[in-house]
């Protein structure tokens, strides 16, 4: 099992729910996620857990937002995973 940090690109209060693919932002790689939940309280935060959860197939305990709690620039930490797996994932968003 491994433990890896994903740099997240979020669009909160969107339409819906997605996944985008990578983006690059002054020389570092972002996943482009949109996030229905609001940015107050949490309530997008959590949403982003939520989602990525249930899309990936991962115990919510295993994904954590480390950085960015505030900004629409985030770290997220996703913990215990194996690494085939978790390579499965990530390279359905590359472009």
């Amino acid at each position: 099992m491994t433990k890896l940090l994903i740099g997240l690109k979020v669009k909160a209060s969107a339409k819906s729910n997605a996944i985008g693919n990578y983006i690059e932002i002054n020389g570092k790689n972002y996943l482009q996620l949109s996030i229905q939940a609001v940015p107050e309280d949490g309530k997008a935060n959590k949403e982003i857990v939520n989602f990525l959860a249930s899309e990936w197939k991962i115990a919510k305990i295993n994904l954590e937002i480390i950085r960015g709690s505030t900004s629409n620039f985030k770290i997220l930490a996703i913990k215990n995973i194996a690494p085939d797996y978790l390579n499965l994932i990530l390279k359905h968003y590359m472009k």
